[in-house]
């Protein structure tokens, strides 16, 4: 295989050899990831078949996890399904991200009842703001639409929360969605939630980002907003107090 990254970089055998030796991360990184034979046909066909398949994948992945999140969860902001989506997410992060791909709709579907549990307990800690059997009707939708979706969509979901959906949202910016961009970036990293029930406050990362727009002056919808946004984030242990801050001093309108 040395002989194969020798005319892959431009260089001597001898050369790749020493390099291998003194533990370069470019040949560590192309003999764990490729083999002898994908070198090869790089070499003469200029591509890798099994990475454009995969690449083919990971993009009708993508596509397929926006339209969800934009038709499914986001189609009537009434229902305040994506208000439990994130909610959801934040609750059992770290038991989500421990899910392997063999079952894992199952595994999410348990995570999905001790979440019904929690919604069930913090309900009947909550004044009564609105009708239960609208509650329960929310709530029961969302967790119909989190059940209808494949194992491949399940296992996208919990692999990008592994990396707070950078691989998502890579995609969205690649196609300039940065209001999408932004809003995902926000929610998978900002985790602070009050221990109400979701549609009794503004979503966390909603109230921020508007408090956040205004302070810079930028419109969510531009690129200038998301880029900005995450240099901000990029620090955001250091930044959480003051998230915190403006989360607990906005006030409780339902809008989203």
């Amino acid at each position: 295989m040395l002989k194969q990254i020798a005319q892959l970089i431009g260089n001597t055998e001898r050369t790749i050899f020493a390099w291998k030796k003194e533990n370069r991360p470019i040949i560590d990184l192309l003999q764990k990831y490729f083999t002898k034979e994908d070198l090869e046909e790089f070499l003469e066909t200029g591509s890798v078949l099994k990475m454009e398949t995969l690449n083919h994948y990971e993009e009708t992945l993508n596509a397929e996890f926006n339209i969800f999140y934009r038709t499914k969860l986001g189609q009537d902001s009434q229902t305040k399904q994506l208000r439990f989506f994130w909610d959801f997410i934040n609750r059992f992060k770290n038991d989500i991200i421990n899910i392997n791909l063999r079952g894992c709709k199952s595994a999410i579907s348990d995570l999905l009842l001790k979440y019904h549990l929690v919604v069930l307990e913090l309900t009947a800690s909550e004044d009564e703001v609105s009708p239960r059997n609208l509650r329960t009707l929310e709530f029961s939708e969302f967790i119909t639409t989190m059940q209808s979706i494949s194992e491949d969509l399940t296992y996208f979901i919990i692999n990008n929360l592994k990396y707070n959906f950078k691989t998502h949202i890579n995609y969205l910016v690649h196609y300039n969605l940065y209001s999408y961009a932004t809003e995902i970036l926000a929610c998978s990293t900002i985790n602070y939630y009050d221990n109400k029930l979701p549609y009794l406050r503004e979503m966390r990362a909603h109230l921020f980002l508007n408090s956040f727009s205004k302070e810079h002056s930028l419109s969510i919808y531009y690129k200038e907003f998301y880029y900005v946004l995450e240099d901000y984030l990029l620090d955001y242990k250091n930044k959480k107090e003051e998230i915190y801050k403006v989360i607990k001093s906005a006030n409780d309108r339902l809008v989203l």
